[in-house]
């Protein structure tokens, strides 16, 4: 039985173990959306996988899907935002990201304009030099065009307007005035959401 082969990239948002050598992923991928993907031997230390199936790598990858669950038959790290997964300030918060997108992100639905956000965000992260607080609002903001991409904000106009801005450093030293309104709509969202 031959097998449809799917070519996406994704960001790696975490892993289970299962058995001795191999694991499971979570995967967000441009295509397919959330992908749950089993690697076959990918902790044995002959693995050429297990390098770039690393947590938070931005990879592309090659899928196939068989008996009603996804595989992963081969995998390459590409370049976007490993910058930022070597800063622990950084890191923490790309962390934090992806636990926030697999509470969200549910089955396989295509969200491509999410995946472009999230990318672009973690690029700009990595990229740029920001002190704690205008770390503290980068986050903050990506929750909050991840809640709109979602289709779970409903803030003000002004703050829809900043969530539709690309994140720059202009953006961040707007967003202050605005934390509260912001902060407020972000537990209501979150609340609402039940997830």
């Amino acid at each position: 039985m031959s097998y449809h082969l799917y070519q996406t990239k994704g960001i790696v948002l975490g892993n289970a173990n299962v058995g001795e050598s191999n694991r499971y992923y979570h995967i967000f991928t441009k295509d397919l959306g959330l992908v749950v993907a089993f690697a076959q031997g990918v902790r044995e230390l002959k693995s050429k996988l297990k390098y770039h199936l690393q947590d938070f790598n931005y990879i592309s990858l090659d899928l196939i899907r068989g008996g009603g669950s996804w595989r992963v038959t081969s995998g390459k790290e590409e370049s976007g935002f490993e910058n930022g997964l070597k800063d622990k300030s950084k890191l923490k918060i790309i962390a934090s990201i992806t636990t926030f997108l697999k509470r969200f992100l549910h089955g396989e639905e295509r969200n491509e304009p999410l995946f472009d956000e999230i990318l672009s965000n973690f690029s700009f992260l990595s990229k740029e030099t920001l002190d704690t607080e205008m770390e503290k609002d980068f986050e903050i903001l990506l929750v909050a065009k991840i809640l709109d991409k979602l289709g779970y904000w409903g803030g003000n106009s002004e703050t829809k307007k900043i969530i539709e801005l690309p994140t720059s450093e202009e953006t961040l030293t707007m967003f202050p005035q605005h934390r509260s309104e912001f902060l407020k709509e972000v537990n209501r969202a979150i609340k609402e959401s039940h997830l």
